[in-house]
């Protein structure tokens, strides 16, 4: 049995049916006046090389070239033998900061709208093959998503972030690596494979305790990778509602700079990697590259039947009937 695999192309099969049905209503419509002023055999006399026949034939070769190119962009496809398909992949734990020195504009359009961009270029390239789960913090942090298969409802969710998602302000990594941990304790089907945690920040860590608890997370096998958004020479943070930019108890405006150092620290520590975000980077490739260096655990086994592509016998079909079209004279020779 054929299959299609694009079946919204077959509509396009009713447009050249109504066409067909409307070139042979006026094609006998246009006969049957003829025959009302002239006999046949006094027609042909007149215009002798005309020929109904090579009209009909000719019109009909570009009506099946129209029919089989329409056939092979639906991909006909038979089915082919069945096989066993394993979906591997790695848990991942995506720690985005939200504070609001990710309002900094020294990337474009900010910190944290390049956050967003870059994150769910990565979730969509990864092709379902991870679990992941989404986590925003600031001087607090909240689970927004616990792992999950469902990598479009995670990439709604993380358009969804913004700094007023968390209720306590600054940078607390060592608050969103505890919330990590208990969800890896809680929604893991951990079976063999590599646990791995993404932070997405600008590396301000006003709080300690954070490297300790990296070490003790990587000596239970869990790897760490960390992206940095901005740039060394930073720039205010402004005020979403107040307009302006935020300033600090002197009165000075706050001039807010991508710190590498505890991010670097945390890959180096957490057997991962880390990569600095700037507006034209592509780093999905790398991350990908990278997870698949680690342990991959089986999610899921499923029967996956393959097919046969059939959309080049119609392609070949539509050659044919074109150049029959072309070549084909409407008109008989007259001798």
């Amino acid at each position: 049995m054929i299959l299609f695999s694009d079946t919204f192309y077959l509509f396009y099969l009713i447009t050249a049916v109504i066409l067909s049905a409307l070139f042979f209503i006026m094609f006998q419509l246009k006969k049957r006046k003829l025959n009302q002023f002239f006999n046949k055999n006094s027609f042909f006399n007149l215009i002798p090389e005309f020929s109904f026949s090579k009209k009909l034939i000719k019109f009909m070769c570009a009506v099946f070239a129209v029919i089989c190119m329409i056939l092979a962009l639906a991909r006909p496809q038979l089915p082919d033998e069945t096989v066993l398909e394993k979906v591997e992949g790695v848990e991942l734990m995506i720690l985005a900061d939200v504070s609001k020195s990710m309002l900094v504009e020294d990337v474009s359009p900010n910190r944290l709208s390049l956050m967003k961009a870059q994150l769910s270029r990565f979730i969509q390239s990864s092709q379902g093959k991870h679990r992941v789960g989404l986590i925003a913090f600031a001087g607090s942090s909240f689970l927004i998503s616990p792992l999950t298969s469902d990598l479009s409802l995670l990439v709604n969710y993380l358009h969804s972030l913004s700094i007023d998602m968390v209720s306590s302000q600054g940078t607390d990594f060592k608050t969103a690596l505890e919330q990590a941990q208990k969800s890896f304790e809680g929604g893991s089907t951990h079976q063999g494979g590599t646990r791995a945690i993404i932070i997405a920040s600008d590396g301000e860590d006003h709080e300690v305790g954070a490297l300790e608890l990296v070490r003790s997370l990587s000596e239970q096998g869990i790897r760490f990778f960390t992206l940095g958004f901005g740039t060394e020479q930073g720039g205010k943070i402004p005020l979403e509602r107040e307009g302006g930019y935020q300033k600090d108890a002197q009165g000075q405006e706050i001039h807010s700079k991508l710190k590498t150092r505890t991010l670097k620290e945390f890959a180096k520590i957490g057997k991962g990697a880390f990569y600095h975000i700037s507006s034209s980077s592509n780093f999905s490739e790398k991350l990908h590259q990278d997870l698949k260096t680690l342990d991959q655990q089986v999610f899921e086994e499923r029967n996956q039947q393959t097919r046969q592509e059939l959309f080049q016998y119609f392609l070949v079909l539509a050659l044919i009937f074109s150049f029959a079209h072309l070549l084909i004279d409407e008109k008989k020779k007259v001798s």
